[in-house]
């Protein structure tokens, strides 16, 4: 994703096209990732775990992509870039320090059935 957004500050309009490729590629395959992270984390409630997911993906969309907005009207697409680089530098830390994070236990399954249920 980062070496896509490089390529958009060639001053080519093909490169620019190739570089908004390449990093739209990379951010579909880190959301590929991490939604499929969030599932295999949740050992119950995967549904929710999921849901949340997604809450904070569109609302991490809907506020950046705002930032975007005002960082294009300040310093334009430098400015975009400054938005989208520290988002993909953030993400790429929040990953990194999933990698270390020790797999959750297994629930304990009940081993007679709860009567009443």
């Amino acid at each position: 994703m980062g070496a896509g957004m490089a390529v958009t500050m060639l001053d080519n309009t093909f490169a620019v096209i190739l570089g908004l490729a390449i990093a739209t590629m990379g951010f579909f395959a880190a959301h590929g990732v991490a939604s499929a992270w969030v599932t295999r984390r949740a050992r119950i409630g995967k549904a929710q775990a999921s849901a949340i997911y997604l809450v904070a993906y569109y609302l991490g969309a809907s506020i950046l992509g705002t930032l975007g907005g005002y960082a294009w009207t300040a310093w334009a697409w430098p400015g975009v870039m400054l938005v989208s680089g520290g988002a993909a530098t953030l993400a790429l830390l929040v990953a990194v320090r999933l990698i270390f994070i020790a797999p959750l236990p297994t629930p304990e399954q009940p081993s007679e059935p709860v009567a009443g249920l």
